[in-house]
């Protein structure tokens, strides 16, 4: 649901207009994101800018454009930068070998390399073509999926469901798949309700339940929360997030009076960055779990 975009800082250096374009377009509430590559990919934006634009008003509209991108305008996906005496686009392609991006935008398309486009021809291209909300059947796979890009160099995610118990399949499946593909040393929150119940049935649905599909390195924390105080169900990390209209739960028992898919909507900045400090607590974990294995 999410593609990572590789832009040759040429293209938005072109001039404000070409810059506010691909900037806005490549946003996750988009389906797509904007890879930080290189490292220092803003700083070359603005020296090719001060080459083409030195003295005029457009070097300083895309200066200040760059200024105010959103720390999480760029994706990190810790790739690395290639040789910093190459071309861009040779360093680009070289990282397509291994790591392939959706696509490599630049000023002129090779013919040769179907992944990379002309930036004045991405409007038309399927590569670009992407979505910020989509139907999805409710199977842990397809949960998981929508957000996979984000959780695989996520450091902190929110997983936030009033009814989360990994003691059910239901949410355990997703919870394993989930587990599986974060990295060593993400931490995962578990968001959801206090219903009242007593505190070792509580323990009950997550201790054993976590504990076995638990990878080292890896810490999960619950959280509960006042029971008026929660309704939606959203996955949450720190480069982006989505909402999910039923829940976090899946469908693959097929339980009656449960629905058999559900919506999910990649979220702005502005809406992650709220969810989040709504989901940023000063009180400790109800639970704390790592793998035996964690040092």
């Amino acid at each position: 649901m999410i593609k990572e975009f590789a832009l040759d800082p040429a293209v938005p250096a072109q001039s404000f207009k070409d810059c506010r374009y691909f900037l806005d377009a490549l946003r996750i509430e988009n389906g797509r994101v904007l890879s930080r590559f290189p490292k220092t990919w803003q700083r070359m934006v603005y020296e090719t800018a001060l080459a083409l634009h030195n003295g005029k008003m457009e070097l300083s509209r895309i200066e200040a454009r760059l200024a105010g991108m959103p720390k999480c305008a760029l994706f990190s996906c810790s790739r690395p930068s290639g040789d910093p005496n190459a071309p861009w686009l040779a360093r680009a392609i070289a990282e397509q070998s291994h790591s392939p991006f959706a696509a490599i935008i630049t000023n002129v398309a090779d013919p040769n390399l179907p992944f990379v486009l002309a930036a004045d021809d991405v409007d038309t291209s399927p590569l670009f073509q992407a979505v910020g909300q989509r139907e999805i059947p409710r199977t842990s796979q397809e949960i998981v999926a929508c957000v996979g890009l984000l959780l695989r160099v996520a450091k902190v995610i929110k997983l936030i469901d009033p009814y989360f118990r990994a003691s059910s399949p239901r949410w355990r499946r997703g919870l394993q798949k989930l587990i599986e593909i974060v990295s060593t040393g993400a931490l995962i929150e578990i968001h959801r309700e206090d219903g009242g119940e007593l505190p070792a049935n509580v323990r009950s649905w997550f201790d054993g339940p976590v504990q076995r599909v638990l990878k080292p390195g890896v810490v999960v924390k619950i959280f509960l929360h006042p029971k008026a105080k929660m309704h939606n169900r959203y996955i949450l990390t720190d480069q982006g997030g989505a909402s999910f209209g039923t829940g976090l739960d899946d469908h693959e028992d097929g339980d009656e009076g449960i629905t058999g898919d559900d919506d999910v909507t990649l979220l702005n900045e502005e809406q992650r960055s709220t969810k989040w400090r709504k989901y940023e607590s000063a009180e400790q974990p109800f639970l704390v779990l790592r793998s035996p294995d964690h040092e």
